[in-house]
């Protein structure tokens, strides 16, 4: 291994290599599945579902429609809820905080998508 960091924009590492056989250089990225690494239970059930990043975009993009750039705010967005989840250190989280993740991110960023993600994620 060549060199190793954070990346800036992912949660995962970067990762400059050389090739034992032929000293060829390379990057690689690599990324936590959170999938597979955080379940999910609601608050009624005892049923575990995976985290899903793309559920909660889509959740924060349908409070975020009235934005310009509605998708590439969600999608950061979704990256500090995730960073902010990953850094309870836990392999299961409640439904309820991850709304609340949300909403506290929402209501930093912007008025109007935190009070329609609150309309409509109530428990």
């Amino acid at each position: 291994m060549v060199n190793s960091r954070q990346s800036k924009s992912s949660f995962g590492v970067w990762r400059r290599r050389s090739c034992i056989l032929c000293d060829a250089s390379f990057s690689t990225i690599e990324t936590l599945n959170e999938r597979q690494v955080i379940a999910v239970s609601n608050n009624q059930s005892s049923e575990l579902v995976p985290l899903s990043r793309d559920e909660i975009v889509i959740s924060i993009f349908n409070s975020c429609r009235h934005r310009q750039n509605a998708i590439n705010d969600a999608s950061a967005l979704a990256n500090s809820v995730m960073k902010t989840l990953l850094s309870m250190q836990t392999a299961q989280l409640q439904k309820s905080a991850i709304k609340q993740a949300i909403s506290d991110i929402l209501s930093r960023f912007d008025q109007a998508a935190y009070t329609h993600y609150q309309a409509f994620h109530q428990d």
